[in-house]
C-alpha cells in the first residue's frame, strides 16, 4: 500500500506518519525533499516503482506537484485548528532548529516574537487551505483531532482498516512536543 500525507510543518504529521508505518509495517519516509536529506534519489527511484509500499509526508505545494502524478492508495491531509499555537511551534523549531523534540513556549518570547508569528500563521493559512481544497486527498484529520479529541483517530484508523492497533500511545496527548509546565519534560531534554 502506497499512503501519502499532505501537511503543513508542526500539525503532527510526523507522529501520525511514524505511527501509520508502525501499524501497517511499511516504511515512513519523512519529508523526502527537505534540504538536510541526502537520498532524494533513493526516494524517487522506490516511487517510480508503482508496488513498493510505503508511507511518505510530504509539504503542500511544490513537495506536492512533486510526487501527486504517481500512484498513491491513499492520500491523508492533516491541518491543525489551532494556528495561532501551530505558528508558535513553527517560530520556535525554526529559532532553535530543533524539530522533534519537548519545548515550553514563554510568554516574553511570544510578544518578543509577535511579528514572525504572524507572519507564520498567514503562511500556514495559505498551506492549509491548499490542502483542505486538493481535490485528490481522500480523508482530512486534524492535529486536534488525533491528538486532543481522539475523533481522527478512529476515522484514521477505519480508513487504513486499522482493527487492532499496536500502539495507540503514540498519538496519544502526552506526547506532543509542547509541554505547559517544565516538570512534563524530561529531565534528559531539559536545558541546564
Amino acid at each position: 500500500m502506497r499512503i501519502l500525507l499532505i501537511a503543513a510543518g508542526r500539525v503532527g504529521g510526523t507522529r501520525i506518519g511514524e505511527w501509520i508505518g508502525y501499524e501497517t509495517n511499511i516504511e515512513y519516509m519523512h519529508e523526502p525533499f527537505s534540504e538536510w536529506r541526502n537520498d532524494v534519489n533513493i526516494f524517487l527511484n522506490k516511487l517510480r516503482k508503482e508496488n513498493d509500499p510505503m508511507v511518505v509526508k510530504v509539504f503542500p505545494g511544490e513537495e506536492w506537484n512533486r510526487v501527486k502524478h504517481f500512484h498513491w492508495d491513499k492520500i491523508i491531509g492533516i491541518t491543525r485548528t489551532n494556528v495561532r499555537e501551530c505558528a508558535e511551534s513553527n517560530a520556535i523549531a525554526l529559532e532553535t532548529n530543533v524539530w522533534h523534540s519537548n519545548y515550553l513556549v514563554d510568554l516574553n518570547w511570544v510578544i518578543e516574537n509577535e511579528d514572525k508569528i504572524k507572519s507564520i500563521e498567514s503562511d500556514i493559512n495559505v498551506m492549509q487551505n491548499d490542502i483542505l481544497n486538493n481535490p485528490h486527498i481522500e480523508l482530512f484529520i486534524t492535529y486536534e483531532g488525533i491528538f486532543e479529541t481522539g475523533i481522527d483517530r478512529i476515522k484514521l484508523m477505519n480508513y487504513l482498516n486499522i482493527s487492532n492497533p499496536k500502539c495507540d500511545a503514540m498519538l496519544n496527548s502526552k506526547y506532543r512536543y509542547k509541554k505547559t509546565n517544565i516538570s512534563e519534560i524530561p529531565i534528559s531534554k531539559k536545558l541546564v
